[in-house]
């Protein structure tokens, strides 16, 4: 619920955000970190064979 301190409103943050975050972001988060170690790897392999 709205509240008022002072001059300004105050939300929570899923009030702010107007929504929850999904299940399948932990899981795109997971596999472009996965994604990206292993293409540095392969790059550092290329670039030092």
């Amino acid at each position: 619920m709205l509240e008022s301190d002072e001059d300004r409103i105050v939300e929570t943050t899923a009030e702010a955000r107007a929504g929850v975050t999904g299940q399948n972001v932990r899981t795109v988060l997971m596999a472009s970190l996965v994604g990206a170690i292993l293409l540095m790897i392969l790059i550092a392999a290329v670039t030092f064979h």
